[in-house]
């Protein structure tokens, strides 16, 4: 038996899927991360879900923080950058800055998103037809546009902060 899919038919579940990437956090992660060593739960969802809605109340205005906390190694780092990535991909003009406890953190973070604003899978979501803040040059200068800042905020040994494990947004 000989299956064929109608003409146009993958192109448009891409496009589809792009179109829901740029406009769900949640979305937006598994489209990027997408055939990754990622593990994918409960936990990883939910935030997703609630990094979207801080995102919804900061463009409405509110003033607000978000504290992420969690054990090491359960992907707040890099939940922060992809949420970076998303909200530098939908409004350009929103200036972001990654604050951590040690500069190599913050360094390897900042390679990640440079690595992500680069990726072909980044630029099809952000620079198909009808993407929100896709004005050509904006995609070449977004990875310029993140401000980074590393910070220790408490004693450090083997690059672990000895009690604070968490990750802020907000507004001051």
């Amino acid at each position: 038996m000989n299956l064929r899919l109608p003409a146009g038919y993958v192109e448009g579940k891409a496009a589809q899927a792009q179109a829901e990437a740029r406009e769900s956090f949640w979305a937006f992660r598994r489209n990027l991360r997408y055939g990754t060593m990622m593990l994918w739960g409960w936990w990883v969802e939910l935030v997703a879900v609630e990094l979207q809605q801080f995102y919804q109340d900061f463009v409405a205005g509110r003033r607000l923080r978000l504290a992420l906390m969690a054990p090491p190694q359960h992907g707040k780092s890099l939940t922060a950058v992809d949420f970076i990535a998303w909200i530098s991909g939908r409004n350009p003009d929103i200036k972001t800055i990654f604050a951590s406890y040690s500069a190599d953190l913050g360094e390897r973070a900042n390679r990640e998103l440079q690595r992500i604003f680069q990726s072909e899978r980044y630029k099809r979501i952000f620079r198909s037809p009808g993407s929100v803040g896709w004005d050509g040059l904006a995609m070449q200068q977004r990875a310029d546009r993140v401000r980074w800042a590393a910070r220790i905020i408490s004693q450090h040994h083997g690059g672990r902060a000895d009690h604070r494990h968490g990750t802020t947004l907000g507004r001051d």
